[in-house]
């Protein structure tokens, strides 16, 4: 099977070549070269949703002095993903807990998480439904 690349063969938008040879024994070359396609230009009007679950984040704030402002942007800016917030000031000491329910993919819950997360003095934990 020859796999010659030449000049005018297709090509997408960055110049790369739409298709692919690969030189595989006793596979059909069409139906290759198809799933080769599919595989490496996906179609663009077709996205890739996720599904949004009902979930938990669990949150403590070991000192509220320096974290509890950066947490509370944080939360504001996610306020779209939150159907519901509790929280215990000093629950002990100076230690303060923050409960939220959220609906929300993987994808986005570990965006949030992972900001809070970094900040110092803050511990999260979470969890989402296996169903939506």
């Amino acid at each position: 099977m020859p796999c010659n690349l030449r000049e005018g063969q297709p090509t997408d938008f960055k110049g790369r070549i739409n298709y692919i040879c690969i030189p595989l024994i006793g596979y059909n070359d069409k139906l290759l070269t198809k799933l080769v396609h599919a595989f490496l230009f996906p179609p663009k009007n077709k996205k890739m949703t996720a599904e949004k679950r009902l979930g938990f984040v669990g949150i403590i704030i070991e000192d509220r002095t320096n974290s509890a402002s950066l947490v509370n942007e944080l939360l504001s800016k996610h306020a779209d993903l939150i159907l519901a917030r509790t929280g215990i000031p000093r629950a002990k000491g100076h230690t303060s807990v923050i409960t939220l329910v959220v609906d929300c993919t993987t994808d986005e819950l570990g965006q949030l998480t992972g900001r809070l997360g970094a900040i110092n003095g803050v511990q999260i934990k979470s969890g989402l439904a296996k169903n939506g």
